[in-house]
């Protein structure tokens, strides 16, 4: 809450300096100097004040306009960036791999690109056999896995988010 009240004074601040100093002070002895005479003193009081009535306007636009980005923002965060068909589709693809590449899946996402030699020496590991073309056959037969140059590959941009999403569930 301070931080609020912090931040729409210090914009008030601003722009009762830049009014008064600005404007203000260039209509008030533009008036001076037309009238060839000192104004009274209360003159720059009526100044100072209407200068403060608009300032206090500014800055709660201000402050409003932050808070309606702010929330804007919020919510932007909170919808999910895929779309329920996309999530089921995942879901779709991802139940039907088997361990081992469902495993190599979550290490593709871990890693980031990795190219096919690396894939393969993965699944070494796992099962003991050398097998060829693991990334290529998960584009080929899922589309979670897109190919970027030569033998090189990563989790499909387009589906990340929903895949995120179905990793979430499965590590319940």
């Amino acid at each position: 809450m301070w931080r609020g009240v912090w931040s729409y004074f210090k914009a008030l601040w601003k722009h009762w300096v830049v009014l008064v100093s600005g404007v203000g002070s260039v209509i008030v002895g533009a008036i001076g100097a037309y009238l060839k005479t000192n104004l009274p003193y209360w003159t720059f009081w009526v100044l100072a004040l209407v200068c403060f009535l608009i300032a206090s306007f500014r800055a709660w636009r201000d402050v409003s306009n932050g808070l309606q980005l702010a929330q804007s923002e919020l919510n932007q965060l909170r919808t999910p960036k895929y779309a329920k068909e996309q999530l089921e589709l995942v879901r779709g693809f991802y139940k039907n791999l088997d361990e081992h590449d469902k495993a190599l899946l979550k290490e593709l996402r871990l890693r980031g690109p990795m190219l096919e030699p690396q894939a393969t020496e993965f699944r070494l590991k796992w099962t003991g056999k050398r097998t060829l073309g693991l990334l290529h056959a998960m584009q080929y037969n899922t589309n979670l896995v897109v190919q970027l140059i030569g033998d090189q590959y990563q989790i499909n941009p387009d589906m990340k988010a929903a895949l995120d999403a179905v990793f979430g569930e499965t590590e319940l």
